[in-house]
């Protein structure tokens, strides 16, 4: 998502202050400065989405501020206003690709049609990034390795099958997965940035979810020599819920652990019922936990992981989308509870999604 945060530049103190309370009081965080050259000072210091700048300021004027922003900042979008409207300063700043240009005097509604507009735009734009980012490697390269390995399953010169064909199977299988992973968690996105995750509860068997998800990534697990150890003697051993976006989130956090966790430790998958005493919810829980093997993650790391392309293997040559964590809190959100990650002893980390044990309307998200 696209902090809502702008730069309202004016030299009139009086027009500054006075947008700003009205565009804090709309949810906005506004920063200000009363001349072009403050202005610029800012937008060096610190990255806002949208600006908005008054044209004619004594020194450094708005046409300034709207090149400097098409040389220097390609992703912020600018709004001019102005009470010397003409033809040519108008095609001025269109030249720079400013947004909109706004005549004073002009009502808050028309300022404020025009900032939502600009968001929405950025939001779109980023969008379009996101789903070229995704095609062009999370999707691309387990597709060239399925082509690969599906080329060499048989010769059809010789008319023989190659004698690794079940582990090539295999591997064309994990990489078919994580395609359909991939667009799974990011068209879940897409859901919740439109504000339309709706959750359909029903009675789930969970052990028979979870032996999905290990036959999921199966796998990998066993390509990275890792061991998975279960637990789920719950009682009763089934659950409300939405099973395909639950499902998901779960499944997230197991792919985590195969791709963080140490042959030398299993990973450990448990699921338990929660007393409201024992529970942060303050009710009956259910709780999914996956526990792995991770000395590299220091406490330091996890908040804000849950955040959107928030990772914690970039340094170390782990390819992902960077949302899977994400679609885990917003799941666990649309359900009316909470996703949780803590380091642990011995150098180990448990992510764990908490739900109430009784559907209810969801919580804001």
């Amino acid at each position: 998502m696209i902090e809502k945060s702008i730069l309202l530049i004016d030299d009139e103190r009086r027009m500054t202050e006075s947008l700003r309370g009205l565009l804090t009081a709309a949810g906005l965080r506004v920063a200000t400065a009363n001349s072009g050259q403050e202005g610029i000072e800012a937008l060096e210091q610190e990255h806002y989405p949208v600006v908005v700048t008054d044209l004619r300021m004594q020194g450094v004027d708005g046409l300034h501020v709207v090149r400097y922003v098409h040389e220097h900042c390609p992703k912020t979008l600018v709004i001019v206003i102005t009470g010397y409207a003409s033809t040519d300063s108008a095609i001025e700043a269109l030249r720079y690709q400013a947004f909109d240009y706004i005549r004073k005097p002009f009502e808050f509604d028309r300022l404020k049609g025009a900032i939502d507009r600009a968001f929405q735009k950025l939001e779109v734009d980023q969008l379009r990034e996101d789903t070229a980012a995704m095609i062009t490697h999370d999707i691309k390269v387990p597709l060239t390795s399925i082509i690969g390995f599906a080329s060499l399953l048989h010769d059809p010169r010789t008319g023989q099958y190659h004698p690794r064909g079940p582990e090539f199977i295999g591997t064309i299988r994990a990489n078919a997965q994580r395609i359909l992973a991939l667009v799974d968690n990011y068209l879940t996105t897409c859901r919740i940035d439109s504000d339309s995750l709706v959750i359909h509860p029903t009675t789930v068997s969970l052990k028979h979810l979870l032996e999905e998800i290990l036959g999921f990534v199966s796998h990998e697990a066993a390509r990275r020599g890792l061991r998975i150890e279960t637990d789920v003697a719950v009682d009763p051993p089934e659950a409300v819920f939405d099973e395909s976006t639950i499902y998901r989130a779960v499944a997230n956090l197991v792919q985590n652990a195969v791709k963080y966790g140490d042959p030398a430790e299993p990973i450990r998958i448990g699921v338990e019922r929660l007393t409201p005493e024992a529970s942060p919810l303050a009710e009956a829980s259910l709780k999914f936990e996956v526990v792995n093997a991770a000395p590299q993650v220091q406490p330091s790391q996890l908040p804000g992981l849950f955040g959107r392309f928030k990772r914690l293997g970039k340094d170390r040559g782990i390819e992902g989308s960077g949302i899977g964590l994400y679609v885990v809190d917003q799941v666990a959100r649309a359900h009316g509870g909470l996703a949780e990650a803590r380091c642990l002893e011995g150098g180990r980390v448990a992510f764990a999604i908490i739900l109430p044990a009784e559907p209810h309307p969801a919580r804001d998200r």
